[in-house]
């Protein structure tokens, strides 16, 4: 990377076409290594080498890890331009260059990144959000859950905040938990609980046990049911083994 970065440091151009000469072995970690480079404040790329850099990708095998890269590098100098190559590629290509985008949003400028997440449609939407949630997650968990919530589609919105409590319940449980016992009853509520109750249900029992009590739909319950039942069992609580079979026979 090293090499790479000092001839980024001079120019693009420059740089693209050292790798043209370099040997098949060697230009493998070269690339890399300059996707790095290109990522790094010092590097000399500006508005007119990011066609360079596009024009350059085309001619390369599949490599996600570089297309991510590339993409992250390319957000940090003109984000709409990026994500609208990204939007250009398709595959797991596409893929890796949306996250890349977001992921340098989501780093350098929360709210462009939920701007441009609302333009876009379908599973480019989803996992460009699920992208700039992660991030968000760990600073504000609060407003990652209720960004998720604000999604259109029911389906969308549960699939978000499956994700936001997931990385919540691992960091705080109890707050995680509280926040979601909290959320109107229905669907949505029970569906989350039902994951959540997964996530927590080896380090923190209580928790799942807590969710088990919200959860109205038939089949809600008796998922987290069985699973309470099952680990009472295990844990040699008899008691509770039999409280939760008796809740099962209700259903």
């Amino acid at each position: 990377m090293a090499v790479m970065s000092g001839l980024v440091t001079g120019s693009v151009a420059g740089a693209l076409s050292r790798l043209e000469s370099m040997p098949d072995g060697v230009r493998e970690h070269a690339e890399q290594g300059l996707a790095q480079a290109l990522l790094t404040p010092t590097a000399a790329f500006g508005s007119e080498d990011i066609d360079l850099v596009v024009d350059w990708h085309s001619t390369l095998e599949p490599d996600n890890d570089l297309t991510m890269m590339l993409s992250m590098a390319l957000t940090k100098r003109e984000p709409e331009r990026a994500l609208a190559w990204a939007l250009s590629l398709t595959g797991d290509r596409r893929q890796a260059a949306v996250k890349g985008a977001f992921l340098s949003l989501a780093a350098d400028d929360r709210e462009l990144a939920k701007r441009l997440v609302g333009e876009m449609h379908g599973q480019d939407r989803l996992e460009a959000a699920r992208t700039v949630l992660h991030a968000e997650v760990d600073d504000v968990p609060r407003t990652a859950l209720a960004w998720a919530l604000s999604f259109e589609s029911e389906t969308h919105r549960i699939e978000l905040a499956n994700s936001v409590l997931y990385s919540w319940c691992r960091k705080d449980p109890d707050a995680a938990v509280a926040e979601l016992v909290d959320l109107p009853a229905g669907r949505l509520r029970d569906k989350v609980a039902e994951s959540a109750a997964v996530t927590v249900l080896i380090e923190r029992p209580d928790l799942a046990e807590r969710l088990f009590q919200i959860i109205e739909s038939h089949e809600g319950r008796r998922l987290v049911g069985l699973m309470l039942h099952r680990f009472n069992r295990i844990e040699g609580d008899s008691e509770k083994a039999a409280y939760y079979r008796e809740e099962l026979s209700k259903l």
